[in-house]
C-alpha cells in the first residue's frame, strides 16, 4: 500500500477550501471592527501547549482548531 499526500475524497477537499477561503475574505471584511488586541484565552493556551501530532490528522480537524485558537 502506497501513501500519498492526495486527499481521499476530492470533493470535500474542494468544499473545504472553499470553506477556508470563503471564511478568510469574511475574516478581512470584518477585522476593523474587532479590536487591535485581546489576551489569549485558557483553552487557547492549553491547546497550544500539546505537542505536535506524529501521525497525519484530518483536514477539516486542522482547520476547526485554527478557526477556534489561531485566527481569533
Amino acid at each position: 500500500m502506497s501513501e500519498s499526500l492526495d486527499p481521499h475524497d476530492w470533493s470535500a477537499f474542494r468544499a473545504l477550501g472553499h470553506r477556508m477561503l470563503d471564511d478568510m475574505v469574511d475574516h478581512m471584511q470584518q477585522i476593523g471592527a474587532r479590536p487591535a488586541w485581546r489576551g489569549v484565552p485558557p483553552e487557547t493556551r492549553d491547546a497550544l501547549r500539546h505537542p505536535m501530532p506524529r501521525e497525519g490528522t484530518d483536514l477539516a480537524a486542522v482547520y476547526d482548531d485554527f478557526r477556534r485558537h489561531v485566527l481569533p
